[in-house]
Formats: C-alpha cells, sequence, structure tokens
C-alpha cells in the first residue's frame, strides 16, 4: 500500500508537532528581525576581541588595575600611614572649625570618626601581612567578596610585594583629609568608597546586582536606581568586551 503523504505545516514541521524553543525564536518577528540586523558570529567575535583589547589599553582601565594590583601587594603597615595621615588632618580642620564657629557638638560626629582612623593605624603599624593576605583569610571579607561580590581567592591573592603601592595609598588618604576643609570627613570617605566600589562593579556587574539586593530597603529609590542602571551599563560592558 502505498503510504499517505505527510502534513508538513509553513514551518517545514510535520504537522500536529510543535516547533523547538530555538526555531519558534528564530521564526518569529522580532527573531527574524535581529537575525537581519546582528552580524554573523565571526564578525561578533572580532567585534568583542577588538573592545576587549581596547578597553584593556585605555588608560583609566589600566591606571585603576594597577593601583589595585599595588594596593594588594603592599604590606598592611606601609598603608597604616595613610589612615593616620587621614585622620589626624580630619581631627585638626574639626577642631579649627569647632574653634571658629563655636558650637563643639556639631562636629563631635566628624571628630570620633577621624579619630577611629588614628586608632585603627595602631595596630595595622605592627602587621606583617599583605592586603591580598589579609582580604582572604577574613571570614567576613571572605563572605563579602566571596558569596556576595563573587570573587575567587585567585582573583584577589598576589605574588611580589609592591613599595610604592603603600606610599601612593598615604598620598591619597592625605589628600582627602585635606578635602574635610570642604566637605565632611564622614562625606568624603563615602563619596571615595563609592568611587571604588563603581570601579569595582564595572569589572564585576554581579557585585552590584548583589548590592542592589542588599541594599534595596536601606538606601533611598534615587540611589538605587542609579546603581541598578550603572551595573546594567556594567553587564552590556562586560559583554561586549566578550568576558
Amino acid at each position: 500500500m502505498a503510504k499517505k503523504p505527510i502534513a508538513v505545516s509553513e514551518n517545514g514541521v510535520p504537522a500536529g508537532k510543535a516547533l523547538p524553543e530555538k526555531a519558534l525564536l528564530k521564526n518569529a518577528f522580532l527573531g527574524r528581525l535581529f537575525s537581519r540586523l546582528l552580524p554573523d558570529a565571526k564578525t561578533r567575535l572580532k567585534i568583542k576581541q577588538s573592545f576587549g583589547s581596547f578597553c584593556e589599553r585605555f588608560g583609566p582601565f589600566r591606571l585603576y588595575k594597577a593601583a589595585v594590583n599595588a594596593l594588594l601587594c603592599s604590606y598592611v603597615r606601609s598603608t597604616s600611614a595613610g589612615f593616620l595621615g587621614f585622620g589626624l588632618i580630619g581631627c585638626i580642620i574639626c577642631a579649627i572649625k569647632m574653634n571658629l564657629i563655636g558650637d563643639p557638638a556639631l562636629y563631635i560626629p566628624d571628630l570620633s570618626f577621624c579619630a577611629s582612623f588614628i586608632i585603627a593605624s595602631i595596630p595595622m603599624a605592627f602587621s606583617n601581612s599583605r592586603w591580598c593576605e589579609v582580604l582572604t583569610r577574613s571570614l567576613f571579607m571572605k563572605l563579602w567578596l566571596g558569596y556576595i561580590g563573587g570573587y575567587q581567592d585567585y582573583e584577589i591573592m598576589r605574588t611580589g610585594e609592591s613599595k610604592n603601592g603603600g606610599r601612593v595609598f598615604s598620598l591619597v588618604c592625605v589628600f582627602l583629609g585635606a578635602a574635610t576643609i570642604f566637605v565632611s570627613p564622614i562625606t568624603v570617605f563615602f563619596i571615595a568608597l563609592a568611587v571604588i566600589i563603581a570601579c569595582q562593579i564595572l569589572f564585576k556587574p554581579e557585585l552590584g546586582l548583589a548590592l542592589s539586593i542588599l541594599l534595596f530597603a536601606f538606601i533611598p529609590g534615587s540611589v538605587l536606581c542609579a546603581l541598578s542602571v550603572f551595573t546594567l551599563f556594567s553587564f552590556i560592558l562586560k559583554l561586549f568586551r566578550g568576558k
């Protein structure tokens, strides 16, 4: 007996059978549109490689990566001068403002904040560990960097020693201490922290996503919106870099 011809749908699939998910997406209007607009796989790979190499050669990217590497290779005792400098300068400026304005209660929080840096610099001066070793050994930092930030130990650990990392860090801290003439030391600290976190999110967008979830109930909506947009931008940048 002659076999009955199998009915075939418009998409080339036997009638009565569902299209695979990929085929559905490909044959959909948006799938056909993007398949025409987007370049082929080889072109996309070349674009990623070119953009990735451009980012690696880009001055600010290289400078930040070199600064992080130098700081991680630095001994904690070499950076204690930075904490001491920021604390001392901040305390002196707060004391001058207290005498000029005549309202000590207004500057007690700033004075206490600066004094905490002076206190923290004392045990740091006797430490024989490098910052990369401190970050990988500390349980709190392992929780923060490992489980929340998605960092592995090999991404933080460094070999060798940096002699200039501590000096540059101390100079930056002295500069930040001098900035307390115009702004509160607490504000200066959080601005510096925000800049560091933003730079880290550029390299590790997962950190921004984790921060958005963790700080959802504690930060203003405008800050959360800015963090989310910046994290999305970092994810897109990471995608174009081919990472």
